[in-house]
């Protein structure tokens, strides 16, 4: 059996119609049921079909809120702590020791999912599954710069022992869309200013066994500067595990994220639409997005063959080159001014 979190990047979701590479991996392994509409959020997906795997999708930052939310948490981090406790949680309510677990995102989406990957690393993946504060508690040690918290320091070995499943390398795969946070993602300190949520170890520890990270080579903006997966030093008895790929394209053509300031439902929508009428879309380069897609894909099909999307096979032949693809916006960083709020 598998669990599989999908975690989307800044402002990709329903709410924007954007239908990230994420968001069509999600489509992809919920394809055998009618389009999934849900009043959850996070979304689960059904699993009549597929006993075999409960699958999660968490849309991006900004969204679930008001507009003025939806513009704030999306170009800060104000949220982060909430979405990594939300995937550690979902884990814990669904995991065995006989799951697999497989993580996918995009941008922020993907630095999430290191997060909770560097939590599993911690403090194990607990066994009690109806306490909210002790997932909680959780993340407040992976985010704990006490050397008393460190993961081989004897209280967290402790911890582990005693709340945790013994389970070695529970994260079978970890599939990456340019992860963001290098130098880590801001967030709002009242009373201190802008500071900054970091990794705690940015290394890829044992509890992950494969990870492929897809990276833009031709992204200029300081926050998108990329966040290598490179190996914790213990990964000798996990040889060969992490593959990097550099592809072409800003930040946003490999998410396949497109931007507005605009959003087709959730809260304070007639605002949403005021403003968002005055602002031009950035648009992904839809080749250069499938590229990344088919990379992803055959990657997972290396290691899971047909088991976790039906016909993948199929869905990766439909990304061969087409004429009259949709290019996108390009480099937009010499000139903002007209994708931001009331730019036109």
């Amino acid at each position: 059996p598998r669990i599989i979190v999908l975690c989307d990047g800044t402002w990709c979701g329903s709410e924007t119609n954007t239908q990230s590479n994420i968001y069509r991996l999600m489509e992809m392994i919920n394809k055998q049921e009618e389009q999934h509409e849900s009043e959850q959020d996070p979304s689960p997906l059904p699993n009549d079909y597929r006993p075999d795997i409960e699958a999660c999708y968490f849309p991006g930052a900004g969204l679930r809120g008001t507009f003025l939310e939806y513009i704030f948490n999306g170009a800060t981090g104000n949220d982060i702590d909430k979405n990594c406790i939300e995937v550690y949680e979902y884990i814990v309510q669904h995991f065995t020791p006989n799951h697999e677990i497989w993580m996918f995102g995009l941008s922020r989406g993907a630095y999430t999912v290191r997060c909770v990957a560097g939590m599993i690393n911690n403090c194990g993946i607990l066994r009690r599954r109806d306490d909210k504060s002790l997932c909680e508690e959780v993340y407040r040690i992976y985010r704990s710069r006490d050397p008393l918290d460190h993961p081989e320091a004897p209280r967290s070995t402790a911890f582990k022992r005693r709340a945790s499943y013994d389970v070695t390398t529970p994260v079978k795969f970890m599939g990456l869309f340019d992860t963001v946070g290098s130098l880590g993602i801001p967030y709002l300190n009242p009373g201190i200013g802008l500071m900054f949520h970091e990794f705690y170890d940015t290394k890829i520890s044992t509890v992950v066994e494969k990870v492929y990270h897809a990276l833009s080579i031709h992204d200029r903006l300081w926050i998108f500067e990329p966040c290598h997966a490179l190996p914790a030093k213990h990964r000798d008895n996990v040889p060969a595990g992490i593959h990097e790929r550099w592809f072409p394209g800003c930040h946003y053509d490999l998410g396949r994220q497109r931007f507005r300031f605009f959003r087709y439902e959730g809260k304070d929508a007639e605002v949403d639409r005021l403003v968002g009428g005055l602002s031009e879309s950035i648009k992904p380069n839809q080749y250069f997005a499938d590229l990344v897609l088919k990379w992803m894909l055959e990657s997972m099909m290396k290691h899971s063959g047909n088991t976790i999307i039906s016909g993948i096979k199929s869905e990766i032949d439909k990304l061969k080159p087409a004429q009259g693809i949709d290019l996108g916006s390009g480099d937009v960083y010499s000139n903002l001014f007209p994708y931001g709020p009331l730019g036109n």
